[in-house]
Formats: structure tokens, sequence, C-alpha cells
């Protein structure tokens, strides 16, 4: 046995030098499994603000930015307290931080108060407060907003009707890549009804406002959309008649969709 092993010793030892050769090989292939998992530790990233959106780093940063009334933080914690998103659901702080950004400018804020005030299922449902939000939003430049806008004034909910106000706004959604079927449903329905005249107003009206909303964007002018025109805003009040307008649901954004009637 000893002289089967002292004979078999000297053929091993090139096996072990190939195996010792193969070693540097085996730990490159462990060591980047375990770089990657360290590497891809998850970051708390925003979802919730579309394109140029902030991103944070921990959760503790946006907790800290929206203490100190960063407005992107507000909203962005805000949506996270909605959905129950790395923190407790919490409708109700949910909505003294959507409001608090929406306070300060912030359009997608002012679009889900909006859309919040809308449907009722957070908080009680209020459609001239839904309105209020909508249009700080439409005239922000949020096709969507411009869009529920311009439904609410075509079909008399929560702001008296408007036909004429209702058509430019959403003439002014479709410009900016909002669902154009609304526009086409409200300007059929004024067309036989033979009132070319409002469809002309729109027209003209629905071009200060895109005027009004470009120059906002570029700081061009400090006026809101809405006071580009001689037209205050009308008062808000009860529904009265209703106007059947789709609802367009781009992705990331919540429609509502104007009775039928």
């Amino acid at each position: 046995m000893t002289h089967f092993v002292r004979a078999s010793f000297p053929l091993l030892i090139p096996t072990m030098l190939r195996l010792l050769r193969l070693l540097p090989f085996v730990v490159l292939l462990l060591v980047p499994r375990v770089y990657a998992a360290e590497d891809s530790k998850p970051e708390l990233v925003s979802t919730t603000g579309g394109k140029g959106a902030k991103q944070w780093g921990s959760l503790e940063e946006l907790q800290k930015a929206a203490e100190a009334g960063d407005p992107a933080a507000c909203y962005d914690l805000g949506e996270m307290h909605l959905a129950g998103d790395q923190v407790p659901r919490d409708p109700i702080k949910a909505v003294v931080l959507l409001e608090r950004a929406a306070d300060a400018g912030h359009a997608n804020a002012a679009f889900r108060l909006g859309k919040l005030n809308a449907d009722g299922e957070v908080i009680p449902k209020n459609l001239p407060q839904a309105f209020v939000r909508y249009q700080a939003a439409a005239e922000a430049g949020v096709p969507e907003a411009q869009f529920n806008l311009g439904a609410m004034y075509a079909s008399g909910r929560g702001v008296k009707r408007d036909y004429a106000e209702g058509l430019a706004w959403l003439i002014v959604a479709a410009k900016n890549g909002a669902d154009a079927a609304g526009e086409r449903q409200l300007r059929e329905h004024l067309t036989k009804g033979k009132r070319t005249s409002v469809i002309a107003a729109a027209e003209k009206r629905s071009a200060a406002l895109l005027k009004a909303i470009a120059d906002r964007k570029s700081g061009g002018a400090s006026a809101a959309a809405g006071e580009s025109s001689d037209r205050p805003s009308p008062p808000a009040v009860e529904p009265r008649g209703k106007v059947k307008l789709p609802g367009a649901q781009p992705p990331g954004r919540i429609q509502i969709s104007p009775p039928a009637g």
C-alpha cells in the first residue's frame, strides 16, 4: 500500500498544479456575486413624480426634505402614504402633504388633490374644490387636468356649465397630448345644436390659454392662464345640464369621467 502511494504521488503533482492554476478563476467567479449583492441594495427612488422627478437616497432624506417644506418631497411622500409604499398607509397625512405641495405650486399635487376631491373616497367628495385644484394643475400645464377641467365646465360638475370654456380647455388638452375624443364629441354636440359661435369663441379662447401656459412655463408671464382673458372664473354652483364626455387615461394619470346625460 505504501509502495502504491509513493508510486502514485508523482502522478498527482501535475493534477494538483492544474487545480492551483484554476483557483484564481474560481475566486473571480465567486467574488463578483458578493459585490453585486452589495451594490444592488435598493435605494428609495421616486416613482410618482414622472419625468424630471427628484430621486431620494433614503426614506429619511425624503422625510427630512418634506419636513423642510420641499414641494417635491411633500408630493412624493404624500403619494407614498396614500399607497402605503415603504411607509404606513395614512390618507390624512397624505392629504396634508399633498396640500402643502399644491399650495407651493406643485402641479401634480394639485392634480392628485383634484382627483381625490372628485372621487370622494379618501376625503369627502367636493366637486367645487376638485374644480379649483384641477384649474391650478391645468394652468400649470398638466394635460389630464386640462381635460378634466374642460369636462367639468362642459358637464356642469362643480362649476356652472360653460360650453365655450369647456371646449377651449379640451382643445388645449388635446394639443398637449390628452385624448382628443372629448373635444370631438363636444364639437359634434355644439355643431348639431347650430352653436358654431360657441365653437369659434372656444377656439379663440384656447389660443389665449395655450399662449398663457407657454409663457408661464418659460417665465415670460407671471399671470396664470385663467388671468389671460377678461373672462373671470365662473362661481362654483351645483351641476345643471350634463354632457357625456369620455375620460382619457394616459399612463400615470387618473381621470374622472363626466356623467352621462
